[in-house]
């Protein structure tokens, strides 16, 4: 589990050693920027704090992830919003090509992915958060893209649909819902 210190004593590391990285995440090594450790630790306080000092919300580790994606990744439904309000990118992504939308959606985490959605997301993320959501079997937020107006026969790059993949991983009640909503917009 995440260590956790107060909004106080991370902002007065920052102010008197610039170069301070408290050990908020034992995941970071230590070797990120307190926004990003901040989110990957679900601090809300000090996310709202940094931003508030002139923290870049855009910041991005050596892998490429962002606050964004780090907060997604963790289902931080409060975190997510504090950063989209402040103008956070939600098309960056990290090196594997993974943005925030496709995290939360492949970890079922309904809540920010409707938020994310909100924000107006590029076509090809939708279509690779649909197809992460399908795989895992993850049917509510499948069923929230759906009915927000994704496309059940998208395919991604390489032409793999998410009722391929949802096949594939034994998905069968997201393959049905898929099928479902395929040939209702037939109609």
């Amino acid at each position: 589990m995440a260590k956790r210190i107060g909004a106080l004593s991370l902002l007065a590391c920052m102010t008197i050693y610039p170069s301070c990285h408290p050990p908020i995440s034992q995941n970071a090594s230590n070797q990120w920027p307190p926004i990003l450790q901040a989110a990957a630790s679900g601090n809300q306080q000090v996310v709202q704090d940094l931003i508030h000092h002139g923290a870049n919300i855009n910041q991005t580790s050596k892998a490429g992830k962002t606050a964004l994606i780090l907060a997604a990744q963790s289902g931080e439904y409060g975190i997510v919003r504090i950063l989209i309000h402040a103008g956070a990118d939600i098309s960056l992504a990290e090196a594997t090509g993974e943005t925030a939308l496709i995290h939360a959606a492949g970890w079922g985490y309904e809540d920010v992915v409707h938020i994310l959605l909100q924000s107006k997301p590029k076509k090809n993320d939708i279509t690779r958060a649909l197809i992460a959501a399908a795989a895992n079997g993850q049917i509510s937020v499948v069923k929230r893209m759906l009915e927000k107006g994704a496309s059940p026969t998208a395919r991604n790059k390489y032409g793999i649909t998410p009722a391929i993949v949802a096949a594939i991983n034994g998905q069968q009640p997201v393959l049905k819902m898929l099928e479902r909503y395929h040939a209702e917009s037939l109609r």
